[in-house]
């Protein structure tokens, strides 16, 4: 099992960031802004097509929620519309002495295609990276079998707009909005 950590601060793809972490009673949130970036970060999302997840001015948000076992990261552009929703599953969600959320990473992901706040598509990834962990003795069988029924459970809601922690970056977003910078 790997630990995510999820601390951007100081990314070597930015000239100047900022984040803010906010302890709620559903979870901890990091709240991260781009503000210049050095070369822009695509990636591949569903049906094979790319799309660009960090800019200048974009804006990453991660809820990693209490008690669960997976995290929600939202990739918003410097509108704040969202432009990727992109979950790791979980062994568990921790936090590390100086307040930073870590997950233990069990390899499977959902890429999930945002139109507005409601997800277009969905898929769960890295079966394979899930099969060599299992395969080298990183994670045990019961510790695969978690994972994949995590991840059926979470795409199904994903796909039946029944994800509720995606509600709860909306109001954060609301509650915490920023000027403009484009």
């Amino acid at each position: 099992m790997k630990k995510k950590r999820f601390d951007h601060l100081g990314w070597h793809r930015t000239l100047t960031d900022e984040q803010h972490i906010y302890i709620l009673p559903e979870g901890i949130l990091v709240d991260y802004i781009a503000g210049l970036v050095s070369h822009p970060l695509w990636v591949p999302t569903c049906a094979g097509q790319q799309v660009k997840i960090l800019d200048s001015h974009y804006r990453w948000i991660h809820f990693a929620p209490t008690g669960a076992h997976h995290a929600l990261t939202v990739q918003l552009d410097p509108h704040d519309c969202p432009v990727q929703f992109y979950l790791d599953i979980n062994q568990s969600n921790e936090r590390d002495e100086d307040g930073i959320p870590y997950g233990l990473d069990l390899y499977l992901d959902i890429v999930a295609v945002p139109d507005g706040w409601q997800v277009k598509a969905a898929e769960i990834m890295d079966g394979d990276e899930l099969e060599e962990a299992l395969k080298e003795g990183h994670i045990t069988q019961t510790q695969a079998d978690f994972a994949w029924t995590q991840a059926q459970r979470l795409h199904v809601q994903l796909l039946s707009q029944q994800f509720a922690d995606l509600k709860l970056v909306q109001e954060h977003l609301a509650e915490h909005s920023r000027p403009l910078h484009v």
